[in-house]
């Protein structure tokens, strides 16, 4: 599928590219100077915003501070508090425009994209960081992933493989976005990925059996490593930056 997934990249790309392309070098603020916003609503609790066209989209970063969204969720870990908010303002902004098939109509609502649960970009965002801090911790005490066949063998509870069957659909749900040039194809699937796993790792532990039962943490931390490749590459095509930390 080398040439659909290209195809379907730049597409997906280009959707967007009146926000995005320049993405590098420009901040949200200046992105969203471009452009009109017309509000809905007069509520301080829910400003939408019609996107039609060259027509719609909040500044993100507005819309984050109105909220205190971004600023709840600061740590220590953040090296760089503004470079990793303007990343989460990017990430929601980017998905919640590319999730909507492109046939629809859409209602922008900043609040709703900025959420860190349900179906958000920064949602995915968190997902991805919790499970690089996963990976860390378990490296630290000297648990690594393992994809022998013997430790696979392990994995015998549902919610893991599940997630397995999940991941392994990857290829084709990149080949029919492409196909359709439809984003939405992707963003709805990366959704999928993210509550699986949170599925997954409720029902299916890995540093309390580490010391019982080695083989099966090492072989669920496999999954893990693959759901954060998967993540990895999908917030790739819809242009949502991935944060180690957050």
């Amino acid at each position: 599928i080398g040439g659909d997934f290209i195809a379907g990249t730049n597409y997906f790309k280009g959707q967007i590219r009146s926000v995005a392309v320049y993405t590098d070098v420009r901040s949200a603020e200046e992105i969203a100077s471009d452009m009109v916003a017309v509000d809905l609503a007069d509520s301080s609790l829910i400003s939408a915003y019609s996107l039609n066209g060259k027509q719609g989209v909040a500044m993100l970063e507005d819309a984050a501070g109105k909220y205190d969204v971004i600023n709840n969720r600061m740590t220590s870990d953040w090296a760089n508090p503004e470079e990793v908010a303007e990343k989460i303002a990017l990430g929601a902004l980017h998905y919640y425009l590319l999730q909507t098939t492109p046939t629809k109509d859409m209602l922008f609502n900043p609040k709703e994209s900025l959420s860190f649960n349900g179906n958000t970009g920064p949602y995915l965002q968190y997902m991805g960081a919790r499970i690089s801090s996963i990976l860390r911790k378990t490296k630290e005490t000297g648990l690594e992933p393992s994809y022998a066949s013997e430790d696979l063998a392990t994995l015998t509870d549902g919610a893991e493989w599940e997630l397995v069957k999940t991941l392994s659909e990857f290829p084709s749900v990149v080949e029919k976005a492409a196909l359709a040039l439809d984003s939405s194809v992707v963003a709805t699937y990366l959704y999928d990925v993210a509550k699986g796993f949170s599925k997954f790792y409720h029902d299916c532990p890995i540093i309390s059996v580490a010391e019982e039962n080695p083989s099966l943490a090492k072989a669920r931390l496999a999954i893990a490593q693959s759901v954060l490749q998967v993540l990895k590459n999908g917030l790739n095509l819809i242009l949502v930056p991935f944060l180690e930390t957050m």
